[in-house]
């Protein structure tokens, strides 16, 4: 995709691990098949279909940080953080 990414050069960040570096891939690769190029139809529309919740519910991009019993993954808040910044360079 043409995301624009950090800076090569950057200080670099020591936040993450490589079970972060995964579900970082794993997002990545949803914006680029599943948002991006749908872009205009969701601007268009002024919503995401549902479809698009679902498929993020079964990868498991949703209330990540919700605890199990609730339904959600109960994963630290730095997946959070990945979803926000892959989505900004989406």
């Amino acid at each position: 995709s043409g995301a624009i990414r950090p800076i090569p050069n950057m200080l670099p960040r020591h936040l993450f691990n490589e079970e972060h570096e995964a579900f970082r891939e794993t997002v990545r690769k949803f914006y680029e098949k599943e948002v991006v190029p749908n872009i205009e139809k969701y601007e268009k529309q002024q919503h995401v279909d549902r479809d698009l919740w679902n498929k993020a519910g079964a990868l498991g991009l949703l209330c990540t940080t919700i605890p199990e019993q609730y339904g959600g993954s109960g994963v630290d808040r730095l997946y959070s953080m990945i979803l926000i910044e892959e989505q900004a360079y989406a």
